[in-house]
């Protein structure tokens, strides 16, 4: 039995080299492949610079992104009802309803990231099309909180920021009224890799057990029918 055991020691030795060899050579391959791609992007990040890249420049890469982000977005947009014809709008003065017209979500965590130093809040592209926005009422969503939800990588928060029913005063809504007898209302939820979103959401801002994230809360039905 012991004599066997010798003779055993050695192959187990020799079966684990070979496994260290096969994993040593794995690894290599792997980091060789994969090298370019990270030289690439490291490449593409100094390009911020003015240097320019083998292939394209930054400018031009930034340029072709954008434009893929203008025919997602015009093909993923749905209108799923148009009474009375109220658009495209025919006035031009609207008031902004939902305190996520005045602090958009333009992306989400991890791979949903988005540099958002250039995107276009809706009162500009409003603006931009000729189109008035009641500024007291967007102001006044910008004073109750002008702090977006935090987004990370297994760290979204998912609170649902949106006032109470004792934001829109007598006040409010009369000069709504008076401003525009058109309204957009804006509601908006976070998303980001590494989190699934609540099925739940008892013990969130605004949130209501057995309702999930993706449900308007109690806050922003009262203001849209509010609005109605």
């Amino acid at each position: 039995m012991d004599g066997s055991k010798r003779k055993r020691f050695p192959v187990l030795w020799l079966v684990i080299e070979i496994v260290l060899i096969a994993l040593f050579v794995t690894v290599n391959v792997v980091v060789a492949y994969f090298s370019g791609y990270f030289d690439n992007m490291y490449t593409v990040y100094e390009a911020a610079g003015g240097q320019s890249v083998a292939e394209v420049t930054y400018d031009q890469a930034i340029a072709d992104g954008n434009a893929v982000s203008e025919d997602i977005l015009e093909e993923g947009s749905v209108l799923l009802k148009n009474e009375n014809s109220v658009l495209p709008l025919k006035g031009n003065k609207v008031n902004l309803f939902g305190w996520r017209s005045s602090c958009m979500v333009f992306g989400g965590a991890g791979s949903g990231f988005v540099d958002e130093s250039n995107a276009v809040p809706l009162k500009t592209a409003l603006n931009e099309k000729g189109v008035e926005v009641n500024d007291d009422l967007l102001d006044a969503y910008t004073e109750f909180s002008s702090n977006g939800n935090a987004s990370g990588v297994g760290e979204t928060d998912f609170d649902v920021t949106e006032p109470g029913a004792d934001f829109y005063t007598d006040d409010v809504i009369a000069h709504a009224k008076e401003f525009s007898d058109t309204a957009i209302v804006t509601v908006s939820r976070m998303g980001g890799e590494g989190n699934d979103l609540p099925r739940d959401m008892a013990g969130y801002v605004n949130g209501s057990a057995g309702k999930h994230y993706l449900e308007l809360t109690d806050a922003e039905m009262n203001m849209i029918e509010l609005v109605c």
